[in-house]
C-alpha cells in the first residue's frame, strides 16, 4: 500500500535561461518546474519583471507580489515535506514552490531578503522556507539553502554534500513566527557564505567552500545556479528581495520588480502509435504549447520515409501531422516543439506501424492449426484465439493481428503486441503486451472485449511484418486481408442460455461451456441474468490469463465462483494477469481481479497477479471494492503478488486460503476482515537482500471526534492461522496507513511464525504513530497467543497491546468477530455490542466443514 513520491519536470539551460517538462508524481499527478528569462531583460535597471514563480505539483501552492512584499503559501499533504532530505540530492520533491531569477549566474552573486513566517501548515523538519540557490527545479537537481525550518523554528544552512546525502551546516538562528528575519546567501571567489538575524541587527554567518557543494560528481556550488527562494507547508511573506550581480548592481528588486507566473512548455499527442494499412493514410493531433503558455507549431520527421510519410498542418489552436503507409514495416516519427528549447521535454514520438498483405495465403489447410477452425461455426466470443506454428514463433515490434468482417470487409478488431487497453465499460486499463503471446509453437491473442458479436462471420488476417516463423512448412508471411482468399475463416456462436445455478467457464478449446473466460462469464451476467439476485459461476481447471474487472449491480447480487471440487487451495483453476500501479495508477485500475457492486464468494481458485515489483510496485490480486454494504467470503483459495497482494473493504471472512505477499500485503478499509485457519507467507523477492516488510495495513472505521460517542468495527484479524518468513525478512504484525482518517485496527491471535526470517523489534512498525484509542487492547493493534521465530524474546512497542480485550468472547468466533463492534463512550472504548446489520455466514460454514 506503501505510496511514492515522484519527481517533477527538469530544468535545463537554454537560449537565455531554462527551461522544464512535465514528469509523474504520487497517484499519477503530473509536476512543472523550470523558468526562462524574457528577451531584452535590461539586468541593470533592479526592476524587471524576471522572477518568476514557479508552482510544484501535489499540493495548493500560490505567489504573489503587491507592493513590494511577496505572500506565499504553500501546503502539500500530511506526508509531504518541503525540503526533503531524500540522497542523493531530492530538495523538495514535486511538492515546492519557487520564486527565482530566471537565468543561472555563474560569477559572485548575492540575494537578500526579509523572509516572515506567517503560519506553519505543517510543523515538520523538513518543511519551511529558504533562501539561497538550486541547479535546477528537478527532484534531480542539487542545493543550497539558508532554511526556516518549521518544527522547531530555528534557522540552518543546509546543502548536499560530497557523499550525495544532506548537510546541516550553521548559522543556527531561532525565529519567530510573525516576526521578519533578515536571510543573506552569497558567493564570493571559492566560498559561499550564509547569513541570518533580525532586521536590523547583528546577523550570525557561517561560510562553506563551493567545493562541498556537491552531488558527488560535480561541485555545483561553483558552477551556474539559480539564486531562489523555495517554500512549502509554509505561509510567509517576503519583503526587500534584492539580487546583485559580481559588480555589485542589483539586477532584482522586489520594491520595484514585478513576479510573471511561469508556464511551462508541453507537448501532447493524441496517439502514440498508429496502425496503418498500405497505401492508407491517418492522422495525429499535436498540441504544442510554447514557454509562457502561447500555442506553439511542431515538426515531424519519419525515420524512414519509405516506410510511411509524415506532413504537418500548423493551425491556431493544435496542429495535424497526416501519416501515410507506403510500404510494411515500422518507422518512429519524431515530433518537436518549435515552442521548447529543452531536448529534454520539447520531443515526442509516434511509433507508425504500416501493414502489409500478402494477395494469397500459400500455406494449405489449416485445420489443425488455428483454434477456431477454419469454417467453425461455434466459435466464442471471449477468450484467446490461436494459431500454431511448426516452431515457436517470434513476435515482431510494431506487429498486429485483424480480425475482419467477413460480410463486408470491414474492420472489427486489432490486437497489437504492445501498448494495448482492454476497456471495462468507461474505463480503460493498460495491459501491455499481453494481448499476444507465445506458448510452445503457437502464438495465443485476445480480441478486445466486446468486439466479436454472437452469429457473426469473421476471419484473420496478419501483416507480414508481423509474426517470424514458419507454417506447414512455409516460411510465414501473413495471411491475406482479402475476405475472398482468407484461409481463417470462422463464425460466433448464439448466444448461451443461462442458469443462475451454473454459470460455466472452460477455456480448454473442446469444452462446450458457457464462456472461455471468467470477465466473459461476468460481463454475461448483465445479459443473460441481470434479474438474478445469487449466480454461481463454475469454473474448470486451467490457467486463465486474464484481466478480470467487474461492477455488480447492488448489494441484492452475490455471485459464486467456484473452482473444481479436491484441489488444494485452488492449485489447478488459477486466474492470472500483470498489472499494477505503475502501469495503472489507481487502486481501482491496478489490480489482476478487481470486484465491486456486488457480494462475493470465491472457492477452490488461485488469483495470481504475475507482475514484478520492481516493474508494477503496488500490484493487487484482488481488490474487493464494493464497500461497507458488501461481504466477501474465500474458501480453499490462494492469493498471489507481492506488494498489496489483497485490497479489501466491506466485511470479508478467508477461510483455510494462502496469502503470499510482502510490503503491506493484506490491506484496506474493511470494517472485518478475518482470515482464519489460513496460511500467509512474507516473500523476498529482492534476491534474497535484507528486507523489513509488515504484514496489515488496516484502514477501519471512521474516526470519532474527542469526546465523542460511536462505533469501531473489528477490523483485521488473523487468527489460528500459520505465517511463514522467508530468509533475511524482518516481519512486523503492521504498519500505519500514514493519515489519521481511520483507526489502524487489527489483531493477531494464535498464530503461529516459521521460516528463516525473523520478527522485527517490536512487533509492529511504529515509525508512524498508529491511530488507536485507550490502550489499543480495543481499537489499536493487538497480537494474543503468537508464537515462534524470535517472538518470545519481543515485547511490542509503544502505542501497541500484548493483551485483547474481552478475547474470550468477543474473538471467540467468526460471528463476533465479523458481526459485533467496539462501543466508544464520551471518546473511550467501553465495551461492545452488536453491529448494526449482521452478516450470517453459517451455511458457508457448513459447507465448508469449518467448526
Amino acid at each position: 500500500m506503501a505510496n511514492g513520491a515522484g519527481g517533477a519536470g527538469g530544468g535545463s539551460a537554454g537560449t537565455g535561461g531554462a527551461s522544464a517538462g512535465n514528469g509523474d508524481a504520487a497517484g499519477g499527478t503530473s509536476g512543472s518546474g523550470g523558468m526562462r528569462a524574457d528577451a531584452g531583460v535590461d539586468t541593470g535597471t533592479g526592476n524587471a519583471p524576471f522572477v518568476y514563480f514557479v508552482k510544484q505539483a501535489n499540493g495548493t501552492t500560490t505567489a504573489t507580489l503587491a507592493g513590494g512584499t511577496f505572500s506565499v503559501n504553500g501546503t502539500y499533504s500530511a506526508s509531504g515535506n518541503g525540503f526533503k532530505y531524500v540522497a542523493p540530492n531530492n530538495y523538495g520533491t514535486v511538492s515546492n514552490g519557487f520564486i527565482s531569477f530566471p537565468t543561472p549566474m555563474t560569477g559572485d552573486f548575492s540575494i537578500t531578503a526579509q523572509v516572515n513566517i506567517t503560519t506553519q501548515n505543517k510543523a515538520n523538519n523538513a518543511c519551511g522556507i529558504g533562501l539561497g540557490i538550486t541547479t535546477g527545479f528537478a527532484g534531480t537537481d542539487s542545493y543550497a539553502y539558508l532554511l526556516m525550518r518549521n518544527l522547531n523554528n530555528s534557522t540552518n544552512g543546509y546543502y548536499v554534500n560530497g557523499m550525495g546525502t544532506i548537510s546541516a551546516g550553521t548559522p543556527t538562528v531561532a525565529f519567530t513566527n510573525g516576526t521578519p528575519l533578515q536571510l543573506t546567501f552569497s558567493r564570493t571567489g571559492t566560498n559561499v557564505s550564509y547569513g541570518a538575524g533580525p532586521v536590523g541587527g547583528t546577523s550570525t554567518t557561517s561560510t562553506t567552500p563551493t567545493s562541498a557543494l556537491t552531488n558527488g560528481t560535480t561541485a555545483y556550488g561553483g558552477g551556474a545556479v539559480y539564486p531562489a527562494i523555495s517554500f512549502n507547508n509554509v505561509a510567509a511573506t517576503i519583503t526587500n528581495l534584492v539580487i546583485k550581480d559580481a559588480s555589485g548592481t542589483t539586477v532584482y528588486d522586489s520594491v520595484t520588480g514585478t513576479l510573471v507566473n511561469y508556464v511551462p512548455a508541453s507537448l501532447s499527442l493524441s496517439s502514440a502509435t498508429v496502425n496503418l494499412a498500405k497505401g492508407a493514410s491517418g492522422s495525429v493531433t499535436a498540441t504544442a504549447i510554447a514557454i509562457g503558455g502561447a500555442v506553439s507549431g511542431v515538426t515531424a520527421i519519419s525515420s524512414d520515409p519509405t516506410v510511411a510519410t509524415a506532413t504537418v498542418t500548423n493551425g491556431a489552436t493544435n496542429s495535424t501531422i497526416a501519416l501515410h503507409g507506403l510500404k510494411g514495416g515500422l518507422s518512429m516519427v519524431t515530433v518537436t516543439n518549435l515552442g521548447d528549447a529543452n531536448t529534454a521535454t520539447n520531443v515526442k514520438t509516434i511509433l507508425v506501424s504500416v501493414a502489409e498483405y500478402e494477395a494469397t495465403d500459400p500455406y494449405g489447410s489449416l485445420a489443425a492449426r488455428t483454434y477456431p477452425a477454419p469454417g467453425a461455426t461455434n466459435a466464442y466470443t471471449d477468450g484467446e484465439l490461436g494459431l500454431t506454428f511448426d516452431a515457436p514463433p517470434a513476435l515482431n515490434t510494431g506487429g498486429l493481428i485483424n480480425i475482419y468482417a467477413l460480410a463486408d470487409g470491414s474492420a472489427v478488431d486489432s490486437i497489437a503486441f504492445a501498448g494495448e487497453t482492454q476497456t471495462f465499460g468507461t474505463t480503460v486499463i493498460n495491459v501491455g503486451s499481453q494481448l499476444a503471446r507465445v506458448s510452445g509453437n503457437t502464438v495465443f491473442f485476445t480480441p478486445h472485449l466486446g468486439k466479436l458479436a454472437y452469429g457473426t462471420a469473421y476471419y484473420v488476417a496478419i501483416p507480414t511484418t508481423s509474426i517470424t516463423g514458419t507454417l506447414t512448412g512455409v516460411a510465414f508471411n501473413g495471411l491475406s486481408n482479402l475476405s475472398t482468399v482468407a484461409t481463417w475463416k470462422f463464425s460466433t456462436r448464439a448466444a448461451p442460455t443461462l442458469s443462475a445455478a451454473s454459470v460455466t467457464v472452460d477455456g480448454s478449446q473442446s469444452s462446450t461451456a458457457n464462456f472461455r473466460t471468467l470477465q466473459g462469464a461476468l460481463g454475461g451476467l448483465a445479459v443473460g441474468l441481470s434479474a438474478a439476485t445469487a449466480v454461481t459461476i463454475n469454473m474448470a481447471a486451467g490457467t486463465y490469463n486474464e484481466l478480470v474487472h467487474y461492477t455488480g449491480p447492488g448489494a441484492t447480487q452475490t455471485v459464486t465462483i467456484v473452482g473444481p471440487a479436491g484441489n488444494n487451495r485452488g492449485d489447478n483453476c488459477i486466474v492470472q494477469y500483470s498489472n499494477g500501479n505503475m502501469v495503472n495508477g489507481s487502486t481501482s485500475t491496478r489490480a489482476a481481479v478487481y470486484l465491486t457492486g456486488t457480494n462475493v464468494v470465491l472457492q477452490n481458485i488461485t488469483l495470481k497477479n504475475t507482475g514484478v515489483r520492481s516493474v508494477v510496485s503496488q500490484a493487487e490480486a484482488l481488490y474487493f471494492a464494493g464497500g461497507t454494504a458488501f461481504t466477501l467470503a474465500a474458501f480453499n483459495s490462494s492469493f498471489y503478488s507481492n506488494q498489496d497482494t489483497i485490497q479489501t473493504s466491506g466485511r470479508n471472512w478467508f477461510y483455510n486460503c494462502y496469502v503470499e505477499g510482502n510490503v503491506d500485503f493484506i490491506w484496506g478499509t474493511a470494517d472485518a476482515a478475518l482470515f482464519e485457519n489460513c496460511s500467509l507467507r512474507f516473500i523476498n523477492d529482492l534476491a534474497g537482500a535484507a528486507v523489513s516488510y509488515g504484514l496489515f495495513v488496516a484502514r477501519t472505521g471512521a474516526t470519532i471526534a474527542a469526546g465523542a460517542s460511536g462505533t469501531v468495527p473489528k477490523g483485521y484479524v488473523l487468527l489460528n492461522s500459520t505465517v511463514s518468513v522467508d530468509a533475511n525478512v524482518t516481519a512486523t504484525f503492521g504498519r500505519d496507513a500514514g493519515t489519521g482518517a481511520w483507526y489502524d485496527q487489527a489483531a493477531l491471535i494464535n498464530v503461529v511464525f516459521s521460516g528463516a526470517g525473523m520478527i522485527g523489534s517490536g512487533i509492529w512498525n511504529v515509525g508512524t504513530a498508529p491511530l488507536s484509542l485507550g490502550d489499543a487492547s480495543f481499537v489499536g493493534w493487538k497480537s494474543a497467543g503468537c508464537s515462534g521465530l524470535n517472538l518470545a524474546s519481543l515485547t511490542t512497542a509503544a502505542m501497541t497491546s500484548a493483551t485483547i480485550a474481552s478475547q474470550a468472547t468477543e474473538y471467540d468466533s467468526r460471528d463476533h468477530i465479523l458481526n459485533r463492534v467496539v462501543t466508544v463512550t464520551a471518546g473511550v472504548p467501553s465495551g461492545y455490542q452488536a453491529a448494526t446489520t449482521t452478516w450470517d455466514v453459517s451455511s458457508l460454514a457448513t459447507a465448508w466443514a469449518a467448526p
